[in-house]
Formats: C-alpha cells, sequence, structure tokens
C-alpha cells in the first residue's frame, strides 16, 4: 500500500510555521512528513527535539536507509543531502559550502517526485531565497500537490513567493490551513486511490463515465484547440481525479459543471493533461547523429524554400 509523503522546505523563520503546521495536523492522518530544513554547518540542530512537542507523531531524525511509515515525521539532519528511493531515505554527508547556493528542498523534492509521483505532495514555508521552486515543478510534472505558505503569513517570504512564481502551485495558504487542506485531500478519490483504497463509484466505473470523459475532451478541445480523446486513458484519469481533488469535487458530474462553467478551471485541466518531459534530449548520441549524419542527406539537393517533413 503506498501512502502520501509530504516533504516540508523551510529557512529562516521556518520553526514557527513548522511548528504552526504539524500542530495542526489531525492525527492519524496516514501520511508520511519529511521535513527538509536549512539547518546550520557549524551547530547540533534541536529541530526533531522542538517539533516532537508540536505533534503526537513520532519525530525522528534522517538516517540512511531508514524506511519512512506513516503518521512519522523526519528531519534532515545537518551537513547532508538527502533523497528518497522506493520507501528508503537515502543520505550523503555533504558540508555546506558558503559560496555555493544550498537547496538540499529541490533535491529532495525531486526524488520524491520520481519516487511517489502522484502520492507526493510538496509544501514551501518561511526562507530567504528560491529553495524548493524547481523541486515543485518536478512533483507537479509527476503528477503530485503543492502548497505554498501565504507570503504575508511568512516571516522570510522569498522561498513560498519564488515557489508561487513558478506556476507550480496549487495552494497558498496559512501553515494551519496547509493542514487542514492535507486532511480534506486525505479523504479524496485521489490519494484513497493512490493508497490501493476503493475510489469514489463515479471514478470507479470507467466504462460508465466515457460520455463524460468526452465532454472533458470536447470541452478542452473548445477552449485550447488540442485533442486529448487518444491520450491513454490511466493518465488522463489520475490527473482528471488530480483537479477533482484540487477543487473538492468527489463526483465527474459536478467537476463537469465547474469545468464548463469557468475558463480558467479549463486552462488549469489543460496543463495538467499535457506531457511534460523535463529532460526531452535524454539520448544526446541519437541526436548528434541525426544532425551530423542524417539531416544533412535529407537535405541534400532540396531548395531551402521546400519544408522538410
Amino acid at each position: 500500500m503506498t501512502f502520501p509523503i509530504v516533504a516540508i522546505a523551510s529557512s529562516a523563520g521556518g520553526l514557527e510555521a513548522l511548528s504552526e503546521l504539524l500542530e495542526a495536523v489531525a492525527t492519524p492522518c496516514d501520511m508520511a512528513f519529511i521535513v527538509v530544513a536549512h539547518l546550520s554547518s557549524e551547530h547540533e540542530s534541536l529541530l526533531v527535539e522542538l517539533l516532537a512537542r508540536k505533534t503526537t507523531m513520532t519525530v525522528r531524525s534522517a538516517s540512511h536507509g531508514m524506511r519512512v511509515e506513516p503518521d512519522q515525521v523526519y528531519v534532515i539532519p545537518r551537513n547532508t543531502i538527502l533523497t528518497i528511493k522506493g520507501d528508503a531515505l537515502q543520505l550523503q554527508l555533504q558540508p555546506r559550502e558558503r559560496d555555493r547556493p544550498h537547496h538540499p528542498a529541490d533535491v529532495f523534492f525531486t526524488s520524491l517526485a520520481e519516487a511517489r509521483a502522484d502520492s507526493a505532495i510538496g509544501i514551501v514555508l518561511s526562507g530567504g531565497d528560491a529553495d524548493g521552486s524547481r523541486g515543485v515543478r518536478s512533483i507537479k510534472e509527476h503528477g503530485g500537490i503543492t502548497f505554498a505558505q501565504e507570503p504575508d503569513s511568512a516571516r522570510f517570504p522569498s522561498m513560498p513567493t519564488n515557489a508561487i512564481e513558478s506556476g507550480c502551485i496549487d495552494f497558498v495558504l496559512g501553515p494551519s490551513e496547509i493542514a487542514r487542506e492535507l486532511g480534506l485531500l486525505r479523504s479524496q478519490a485521489y490519494l484513497r486511490e493512490a493508497t490501493g483504497r476503493p475510489a469514489t463509484a463515479e471514478m470507479g466505473r470507467e466504462d460508465s463515465d466515457e460520455d463524460q470523459l468526452l465532454r472533458v475532451f470536447r470541452r478542452l478541445h473548445a477552449t485550447h484547440a488540442v485533442d486529448f480523446s487518444r491520450y491513454k486513458r490511466n493518465t488522463i484519469r489520475r490527473r482528471l481525479a488530480r483537479r477533482m481533488a484540487v477543487r473538492k469535487t468527489p463526483e465527474l458530474a459536478d467537476y463537469l459543471n465547474l469545468l464548463e462553467g469557468e475558463p480558467a478551471e479549463a486552462a488549469a485541466l489543460y496543463q495538467d493533461f499535457l506531457i511534460r518531459v523535463t529532460h526531452f534530449f535524454r539520448d544526446p548520441e541519437a541526436f548528434e547523429a541525426l544532425g551530423s549524419q542524417i539531416l544533412p542527406r535529407l537535405c541534400e539537393g532540396r531548395s531551402t524554400k521546400e519544408p522538410l517533413r
């Protein structure tokens, strides 16, 4: 069974926001929390002890090979790079260099997106730089859900502001409101399905909702001139379920009414349906051969005005 993993990025001013968020999480929540904070490279951190006072969940320092379990909070140790593979945390010692950007949240968020796809949740809290902005993009691209702290509620708003400006944030809320929203999302079919629990009857009846899917495709074709009807149904259903969870419409019929009445929602769903590949040129040798050997032959003797198809 796959449970959601919530990654939380924080830096300057983050302790206050972290405390407020964890204190407001209703337990048991059947989620795991990974705190990726910017810690001093020279002094031992008391973050584990301080956060343990704010939640009934077990709070522990992450260690290499530690398996992640629900209703637990894991805190990155200082001078380390933290990633995840499957359900196991991977820890690499790396002393912090003052003259280089320190973005441990980007690293962890990206690994979490690759490991957990649509059961990954990323949260960017108070901090003084742009850490987390690349990471939330990766989580969004893999179908996960993203949050940023409302900048006005953050002591240092740069991190959440940069995350919001990436265009990849689903919810902008205060820390306690983020906790409440996590509880609401946990009851949605989208995350229940990710854990192997039955989804709503509406999303589960694949044959009977085909007509409604065709309405979705017609709406997006009308607004964006793109035909998604031949996309893989499993991918379409998961990304549609994601938008339904974000908009709190558990029934597909209700979401259709929303989609047909709000142009902004059609634009958001269109973006979620697009298949994004972060690294397109993943086989550089093949593209080098294409450019140096194949294309010159195809273009030989051809007019520059004649299109090559």
